[in-house]
């Protein structure tokens, strides 16, 4: 949601058959000019309400791309990069993806997944950015690893992306070995700018 922006009254529309609300967003404090924030609401399925945010100049287009949203029906996450490294019962539940059509290294500009196993949890972050080696003191697969002090993050580095493995549950904490052959594993594709070629 857009820092200091007022919300407009929402107005009933229709996006894939299915009922929602439709607001739309301009002039926030640090808005580039002529883009707007439609924050779209609807429900997908009986007894399920999901909500959208889409950065564009035009409505038709925000339609168009919540349009594509289907949470009627069970799908894999489509993102440039997964992992054959799944370890100790741990398996991927949720994922997510950012684009951005102004991004340099291409159309993806984040995402990452979360694997699970009973209480513990392991989130892999991804950011695109400035190319260059980081170099690491540990190595996984092809990939060169630096381990966070801390004890419960590992950072990696190929190509424009930065990966960012974070163990989320000091109590149930997923061990360095894990980690690393789940990193090990990651698979990432060459073309950020063509989703259908991702994984899924």
């Amino acid at each position: 949601m857009a820092q200091g922006a007022e919300l407009p009254e929402p107005v009933q529309t229709e996006v894939g058959g299915r009922p929602g609300t439709l607001r739309t967003v301009t002039g926030w404090p640090g808005a580039v000019p002529g883009q707007n924030l439609y924050l779209y609401r609807w429900q997908p399925v009986d007894g399920l309400w999901a909500q959208a945010e889409v950065h564009t100049p035009f409505e038709g287009r925000a339609l168009s791309y919540i349009g594509e949203v289907r949470l009627d029906h069970t799908r894999r996450c489509a993102t440039p990069f997964r992992t054959t490294g799944e370890t100790a019962g741990m398996v991927v539940r949720d994922c997510w993806v950012e684009l951005r059509a102004e991004n340099e290294a291409g159309l993806f500009y984040s995402g990452g997944f979360t694997l699970y196993e009973g209480q513990r949890r392991l989130r892999v972050q991804v950011q695109t950015g400035p190319a260059g080696d980081y170099p690491g003191t540990l190595t996984a697969g092809p990939y060169q690893v630096v381990p966070d002090p801390s004890g419960d993050t590992w950072n990696m580095k190929h190509r424009q992306m930065m990966f960012t493995a974070i163990s989320l549950r000091k109590n149930a904490a997923v061990t360095q070995d894990e980690v690393l052959q789940i990193i090990g594993g990651l698979q990432i594709s060459d073309q950020l700018n063509d989703p259908s070629a991702w994984s899924r």
